[in-house]
């Protein structure tokens, strides 16, 4: 995650992502936390944190599913990871695949 994505969402963002990833439940997918706790987690100031989850789900890591109220603080999200390496698909005369030191995938 950190090598792929960091790149493109920076450092901090990408430690959020990993905090919030943490709290997926293998029921259904969900991620119900708060602002709060993944700055308790993460060490940043909970305006970083709602800064770096709109940029997370700007950039397709992450979709707000609801979002929580007074009564109950905690934004359910849906995470996901956007590709970003796409897969060679050239092939030789011989239908083989293209090889590289990346196994076939153009980073």
């Amino acid at each position: 995650m950190i090598d792929e994505h960091g790149m493109k969402l920076g450092i901090p963002a990408a430690y959020v992502w990993l905090a919030m990833d943490r709290f997926v439940d293998h029921k259904d997918g969900l991620v119900r936390i708060s602002y709060s706790k993944l700055s308790e987690l993460t060490g940043q100031s909970e305006r970083s944190v709602i800064r770096h989850v709109k940029k997370l789900i700007d950039s397709g890591y992450a979709t707000l599913v609801s979002r929580g109220n007074s009564s109950k603080r905690s934004n359910v999200y849906q995470m996901t990871i956007p590709r970003v390496a796409k897969l060679n698909r050239s092939t030789s005369d011989t239908g083989d695949r293209g090889t590289s030191d990346t196994g076939g995938i153009n980073l």
